[in-house]
């Protein structure tokens, strides 16, 4: 691939000493003239990165460096939220609905322990980011089954030349934008219906909680002597550790007795 990031920096080297050129050409007006037929420094400059990005694409397919990632902005996550974020898109690679599609890695690049704030972000590879259907699959996927923040498609050569938002080129750092696939309102639809389901699990999961909870707390009926599986008799037949039964007979014998009239005697 050495002969892809070559031509590449070549390409990127030449845009951004054209750029550099626009900006700095008197000759070229600033607002465009219809009267006089000139373009503004802004149009001749888009012409220029329309053109070099076209060039750069045509290096992926021309050596076949054709790989990249969808990157999952953590911007808007706090940091003692991120491994779940991670976790569950591993899981999702490794045997959830990403496994399904053409993503074979995902990596994370977090916060060093020593900043207290920076841009975290995840990235889903692909091997080949050039084919808009099967990149359009993952970013619905990573929409309607993760909720995630995208923030476009960037592949590797781009970072192997160093090409990223700052680059004095002004080239688009990514391949792909987001918008390039979906409009902003399906992409807020899908991810607000992510979060209305997650919302729905977790109402669900409290009231099953809470039913679990009060069964846990119904007192038990009390058994009667014929439902105690564990009674034993005397051998008169009564249940041990329960009051006898009185029966008649026995009722009659234990009738206090009467007593005797003293006897008088002279």
């Amino acid at each position: 691939m050495d002969g892809a990031v070559e031509e590449a920096r070549k390409l990127l080297t030449e845009a951004t000493e054209r750029v550099t050129s626009i900006n700095e050409d008197d000759s070229i007006p600033v607002r465009a003239s219809k009267k006089a037929g000139t373009k503004s420094k802004k149009q001749v400059r888009d012409e220029v990165l329309a053109d070099h990005s076209q060039k750069l694409k045509d290096v992926h397919i021309k050596y076949g460096y054709t790989t990249g990632k969808w990157f999952v902005s953590l911007i808007f996550t706090p940091a003692d939220a991120v491994d779940g974020v991670w976790s569950r898109l591993a899981v999702s690679v490794a045997q959830g609905p990403l496994s399904q599609t053409a993503v074979d890695v995902a990596k994370v690049a977090t916060t060093p322990p020593n900043e207290s704030s920076g841009q975290r972000v995840i990235c889903v590879y692909m091997p080949n980011i050039l084919d808009k259907e099967k990149v359009l699959e993952v970013m619905r996927i990573l929409l309607e089954n993760h909720g995630v923040n995208l923030s476009g498609v960037k592949s590797d050569l781009y970072t192997k030349i160093g090409l990223d938002s700052k680059h004095p080129s002004h080239l688009q750092s990514t391949i792909w934008k987001n918008t390039d696939f979906l409009k902003d309102s399906e992409i807020k639809e899908l991810r607000g219906e992510y979060f209305a389901k997650l919302k729905e699990d977790q109402a669900a999961k409290t009231t099953n909680t809470a039913k679990e909870a009060d069964k846990q707390h119904v007192p038990k009926p009390k058994m009667t002597v014929d439902e105690d599986p564990f009674g034993s008799e005397s051998e008169d037949g009564q249940p041990i550790g329960k009051k006898p039964l009185k029966r008649p007979a026995e009722e009659d014998n234990k009738k206090p007795a009467k007593k005797a009239k003293p006897s008088l005697r002279k």
